[in-house]
Parts: structure tokens; C-alpha cells; sequence
């Protein structure tokens, strides 16, 4: 009888000490919120989003982006997503990863590098020849319109783009003579390049090319 008592208490003190026992936190996945995930940067200019909110869920994990997007990184701790000037003109899909013990959750951003800005150099008058001795300017604005200065000339229109080739048509002092320009934009983290030909008229025709174009624009410090 007394055993039988001493293994009824010992296992009543059991029973309270398993009930007693903590119990495993939960994990999941985590959730993550950007204020925005489009977002819109002057082509060639370096840039960042803003944090963005984090739930890890009960295991802190890290940020990763799911594959590589050229000028873009994201911090690992933060989440905050940055662009250098190399950034591809157009957009850019960024897929940020946040990762735990439990799982990931993918976010994606679209960033779209507005091309624009202010390009200098120099044209010919044969387009089989590379050499640029007249002085030539063209600036892009991001609404479509551009401007460009030729010696003491001032002249006026409108560009478009078609991937990385930009086809420009603008005429001197509100004339009714057109020429075009149109060339490949090539870029880096420090510069970019025009490059291509200029027409007479209001389209740039293959075989029609009345010279060779070479401007470039420097990144901003």
C-alpha cells in the first residue's frame, strides 16, 4: 500500500512538473511591407528606398535579393534596397527576399530609370568617319521633349525610346526643317554615351545617314 501511495505522489509531482515545461514559440514566416514598390529615378543618378516594415514572426532572418539586377543591392539587416547610376534605362524588376527559419517571403519592386539628362559632344558631316569637329549639345527632359545647341544655334523637339535607342526630331527656331538623331545609349556608373547618326529630315532612314554623332553625359557628384 505505502508503494503504491509514493508512486501516486511522485507521479502527481510529474504530471505538474511536465504541465509546467515552457512551450516552443511558434515561428513564421516573415511579412514585409514597403511603402512603395514602384518607384521612379532620374536615369544616371544613384538612389535608395526607404526601410521597410518587418515582422520576423520570432526568428530574425536576413534580406537577399532572389537574383542579381545590375547597380542594385540590398542591405541584409535593414532591407533597404539601392541603385547605383548604372541602373538600366527603363524598368527594373527587383525581387527582395526576406528570409527564416520558417520560410521567406518575396516582395517586388519596380524601378523605372527615366532616361534624361544633359549629353555633350560632337558631330561630323560623313557618317564613315568617327571624327566629331563641330560642337553639339542635347538635352533630354523626362516629359519627351529635348533641346539641342549647335554652335550659335538653338533648336527644339521631341525624343523617344526604343529600348536603349534614342530617336530624336527637332528642328532651329521653330522651323519647319526637321533633322533627326538617333544612337544607342551605353552607360556605367560614372558616364553615358550617345552614339549614332544624324539625318536631314524628320526620319532617320538607313543608307540616309548625312553624318556620325558622339555625346556623353558624367554622372553628377
Amino acid at each position: 500500500m505505502r508503494a503504491l501511495v509514493t508512486f501516486a505522489i511522485l507521479s502527481a509531482f510529474t504530471g505538474i512538473a511536465c504541465s509546467d515545461d515552457p512551450a516552443e514559440p511558434t515561428v513564421e514566416v516573415p511579412t514585409v511591407t514597403f511603402a512603395a514598390t514602384s518607384l521612379t529615378t532620374p536615369f544616371l543618378t544613384a538612389g535608395t528606398t526607404a526601410a521597410p516594415t518587418v515582422e520576423w514572426n520570432g526568428d530574425t532572418g536576413t534580406f537577399a535579393l532572389a537574383a542579381a539586377v545590375q547597380g542594385v543591392t540590398v542591405d541584409a539587416t535593414t532591407g533597404v534596397v539601392s541603385w547605383d547610376p548604372s541602373l538600366a534605362i527603363g524598368v527594373s524588376t527587383v525581387d527582395v527576399v526576406a528570409t527564416n527559419s520558417a520560410g521567406s517571403t518575396t516582395v517586388s519592386l519596380m524601378i523605372d530609370s527615366e532616361f534624361q539628362g544633359a549629353f555633350s559632344g560632337g558631330y561630323n558631316n560623313d557618317p564613315t568617319m568617327q571624327t566629331t569637329p563641330n560642337a553639339f549639345d542635347m538635352t533630354f527632359n523626362a516629359d519627351g521633349t529635348m533641346s539641342v545647341s549647335d554652335g550659335g544655334s538653338a533648336g527644339e523637339g521631341t525624343w523617344t525610346r526604343s529600348g536603349t535607342t534614342v530617336t530624336s526630331v527637332y528642328s532651329y527656331d521653330g522651323g519647319t526643317n526637321f533633322f533627326t538623331v538617333e544612337g544607342d545609349v551605353t552607360h556605367t556608373a560614372t558616364d553615358a554615351e550617345l552614339e549614332g547618326f544624324w539625318y536631314v529630315g524628320d526620319t532617320a532612314t538607313a543608307g540616309s545617314e548625312a553624318g556620325y554623332l558622339n555625346v556623353a553625359m558624367m554622372v553628377t557628384p
